[in-house]
């Protein structure tokens, strides 16, 4: 019976102490969530908020690319406009994104308010926002409307390679396209006889020599 009673007094006494553990581990959360500047750990922190490295990764990338097609002669050669189009717009989306988020600061309810509003379709344009917000927002909206048009759209053949959707029985059997129609081919040889008076003419080079005739020497 006193050893019951001893076990019976233990389990009581951890469960008391597992209930004032919960009661302090509640009572902090409720401080933190009420506290207006936030958990413990952010009352420390001064100066700039915590760094993303995907963004600041992003603008390192694009500037690289961007770079790279400038600098690099045989790069520029091949560089069209359609090339230097998507990096500007990525570059425009990461720089200002990186502005709001560390140095212009924006107002998160305006913006909010201006995303539902574009949802809904009763757009506002509040204007505690600020012209940084807008600029990223075009940046944005140009690259989603030029994407399925521009060579950014080249990453969807991932998912439609043969090499990745068929079998790569190579080796053992010959692929051929089913729907390939015959074409006549014009070997070399033939190509030859019917032009080879004008290539000596020329001064081409022939496989076989003309031939000579009657009264011509050549």
């Amino acid at each position: 019976m006193q050893q019951r009673a001893a076990s019976q007094a233990i389990r009581n006494d951890l469960a008391g102490q597992r209930f004032k553990r919960c009661e302090i581990r509640n009572n902090v959360f409720v401080i933190e969530r009420q506290s207006p500047t936030g958990p413990t750990r952010n009352a420390i922190q001064t100066g700039l908020p915590g760094v993303f490295l995907s963004g600041l990764v992003l603008l390192a990338a694009v500037t690289f690319l961007l770079v790279r097609r400038i600098l690099l002669p045989q790069m520029r050669y091949i560089s069209l406009v359609a090339d230097y189009f998507p990096l500007f717009l990525i570059f425009g989306i990461a720089f200002t994104g990186i502005l709001m988020r560390y140095f212009t600061k924006i107002d998160v309810t305006a913006a909010k308010s201006l995303a539902m509003g574009l949802v809904t379709f009763h757009p506002t344009a509040p204007k505690e926002i600020g012209g940084i917000f807008y600029a990223h927002l075009f940046f944005v909206s140009i690259l989603l409307a030029y994407f399925p048009f521009s060579k950014l759209m080249h990453f969807a053949g991932v998912f439609l390679s043969p090499t990745r959707n068929l079998t790569t029985n190579t080796r053992e059997k010959r692929h051929e396209n089913p729907w390939n129609y015959p074409v006549p081919v014009h070997t070399y040889d033939e190509y030859e006889e019917e032009f080879r008076e004008k290539m000596v003419e020329a001064g081409l080079p022939v496989d076989k020599p003309l031939e000579k005739t009657a009264g011509n020497t050549i």
